[in-house]
């Protein structure tokens, strides 16, 4: 699983690049190494929960060192939520997180940068999320 996630996370970077959103383009390896770092979380390095705010103050550090308009900071909004419910490891405020923060952020940039795909997929994934939570509700995703 963490080899696709790390896969569509790379292309999708790299389509932020080929735009030249380059704070989106940076963020975007911040989020691949959470996502990492929560694949390997039987290890207790990686389980350290430091990660969390090393994490989000890289994101701060990217989005000043990469900002070119007010909309650079959405980046570091959506990536500071998805850290911050990566480590709840609580499936239910992950998809929450996702659904109500971190898509709709995502496509409110991509829109700004023309990423008109990437927008495509954070629809589609706000659809899987629906259709989760409309079979299983909203319980039932906490493990």
């Amino acid at each position: 699983m963490f080899l696709l996630q790390l896969l569509t996370n790379i292309l999708y970077a790299l389509n932020l690049l080929l735009l030249g959103a380059t704070t989106g383009f940076a963020t975007s390896f911040i989020v691949i190494a959470k996502c990492f770092l929560l694949s390997q979380s039987e290890h207790t390095w990686a389980a350290w929960r430091g990660w969390v705010l090393i994490l989000i103050s890289v994101s701060a550090i990217t989005t000043i060192t990469t900002w070119n308009d007010p909309f650079s900071i959405i980046p570091l909004l959506a990536a500071s939520s998805t850290i911050l419910a990566g480590w709840t490891h609580n499936g239910t405020i992950i998809r929450k997180i996702h659904l109500f923060i971190n898509c709709p952020l995502w496509i409110l940039y991509d829109l700004h940068v023309q990423s008109y795909s990437a927008a495509a997929i954070e629809l589609l994934c706000i659809g899987s999320i629906l259709v989760a939570v409309k079979r299983r509700g909203w319980n039932g995703f906490e493990q």
